[in-house]
């Protein structure tokens, strides 16, 4: 392992005895990083932080290189508790001791927990092509904590147990390009729930951006609990029969807001959004029907536990893969509370436009808001009377206040005259104003459990050899400024 600043310093250099994975060398390995540390922060440049009243020192670059070397490891490494940045750590493997890493602790902390001072940050730490194993022993691969403007690039991360990544505490701005985490190595294992029980990426704070990772065979891939969080080009395969807010692809947790989720690959599992704060999802692929009705994939929102309105949302431009799914691909959870969106805050538009769905919601100045939904049907021939049901997994609400449809003939030449009405809604019309002081009824409340929650009955004038009817529905909800009671 060697160490080495910008040309233009001359180098310290610390060698740890074996590389090759098979002897523990923690102590050799933290006492060489330490060392190397100390040197360069003797140097004496700063990096300061504009506005604030704490600097660093500027380690000059210093690259800690592992020199494509396998190193065991019986305690985790970690970062010197005195401050510093500008620096990497790359080119080889850690390795958590299988008999002797210490159970649920973290294979390299990038934290300075060793110190009372919370003020002692690290900025622009580089880990570069690295591969970080917790050999099912260790909670994770990498904790990260007090530091600023950290990148982690072609990063393996395996074996962990409770959270790959880790960021946590105070601390903001890390960025997480083209690397891979994968909890259990054995691929016979990714359908068995009880053997998975870790979350890939875990963010407890803010403005970070992950770019390009894939997550595999782990319990939950990401998990956002920060605002400001941008999530691109990630594919995502937890498989899993536990319900949606155990095994998610990506989960939102309450208080995250303006979270962007783009060009995603949900891999046969959902996005979870609870309490969702201007969330942006977009130019994803969605492969859906893998798990249980309830984890199958598609996107699941739930409402606050105070019941608060909430700001607007944004899901458009998705393709999805059905593959036997046939449920809604943008479902609410609303078992603790009615979901509702506050028109009063500048960004007022919900939108959700999918290929499976068109559920859109949008501000028409002070008036409540309305819910579209729209399903296809196609009906074999000789008949002249079709009736397009939907169920509670494509309905918000039971009943409709407005129905439109669309009626193409299987047959154009024989059947392209043919007169067809609308002529019969169940149950009828309806519409759903908000009420002073009061909720809106559940779906479980205005339909009787296990009946559709509309039936569309049209008709044409004599049976046709077949026809493809698309029908449109629109509810309406209610919205105000102030929570509504559960």
């Amino acid at each position: 392992m060697l160490t080495t600043p910008p040309v233009s310093r001359p180098p310290p250099e610390a060698q740890v005895s074996d590389a090759t994975g098979r002897v523990d060398v923690a102590a050799e390995f933290q006492a060489a990083l330490d060392d190397a540390w100390a040197s360069f922060a003797a140097l004496n440049f700063t990096l300061a932080n504009s506005g604030s009243d704490w600097s660093s020192p500027d380690l000059g670059g210093m690259v800690l290189d592992l020199c494509g070397g396998s190193y065991l490891l019986s305690s985790p490494i970690r970062f010197p508790a005195a401050s510093g940045g500008n620096l990497h750590m790359v080119n080889g493997a850690l390795h958590a001791d299988p008999a002797a890493f210490p159970l649920g602790e973290y294979v390299l902390h990038i934290d300075a927990l060793r110190t009372a001072n919370k003020q002692e940050r690290y900025r622009f730490v580089v880990l570069d092509a690295l591969e970080i194993d917790a050999a099912r022993r260790g909670a994770g691969c990498l904790r990260v904590e007090q530091s600023e403007e950290t990148l982690v690039h072609r990063l393996l991360c395996v074996g962990f147990t409770d959270r790959g990544l880790w960021s946590v505490g105070v601390g903001n701005e890390l960025f997480v390009q083209r690397s891979w985490f994968h909890e259990l190595r054995d691929y016979a294992q990714c359908h068995n729930d009880s053997a998975k029980t870790g979350t890939g990426i875990w963010l407890d704070n803010n403005d970070h951006q992950i770019d390009g990772v894939v997550i595999y065979c782990a319990r939950q891939g990401i998990v956002v609990n920060g605002s400001a969080t941008l999530v691109r080009a990630a594919h995502i395969y937890t498989e899993s029969s536990l319900p949606a807010e155990e095994a998610a692809c990506i989960r939102v947790l309450p208080g995250a807001a303006t979270v962007r989720l783009e060009a995603l690959y949900m891999d046969g599992c959902p996005v979870v959004a609870e309490a969702p704060k201007l969330l942006h999802v977009s130019g994803g692929m969605w492969l859906l029907g893998r798990g249980t009705a309830a984890s199958q994939g598609g996107i699941v929102l739930s409402p606050g536990a105070d019941g608060a309105p909430l700001p607007a949302l944004q899901i458009t431009g998705n393709q999805v893969s059905g593959r036997g799914f046939n449920g809604s691909f943008v479902r609410l959870n609303e078992t603790a509370g009615i979901m509702e969106f506050d028109h009063s805050q500048a960004f007022a538009t919900v939108v959700v436009d999918n290929a499976m769905d068109t559920w859109t919601i949008q501000k028409y100045g002070t008036t409540t808001p309305a819910t579209r939904f729209t399903k296809t049907a196609v009906f074999a021939g000789n008949a002249s009377t079709f009736v397009v049901p939907f169920s509670a997994s494509e309905l918000l609400l039971c009943g409709a206040a407005h129905v439109t449809y669309s009626l193409v003939p299987h047959d154009p030449e024989a059947d392209a005259f043919v007169p067809h009405a609308l002529v019969k809604v169940q149950p009828p019309l309806l519409s759903l104003p908000a009420v002073a002081g009061k909720r809106a009824p559940r779906a479980s409340e205005a339909c009787p459990p296990g009946s559709p929650r509309l039936l569309v009955t049209i008709a044409t004038q004599r049976p046709v050899a077949g026809v493809t009817i698309m029908v449109r529905v629109e509810q309406t909800r209610p919205v105000s400024a102030a929570a509504s009671p559960a």
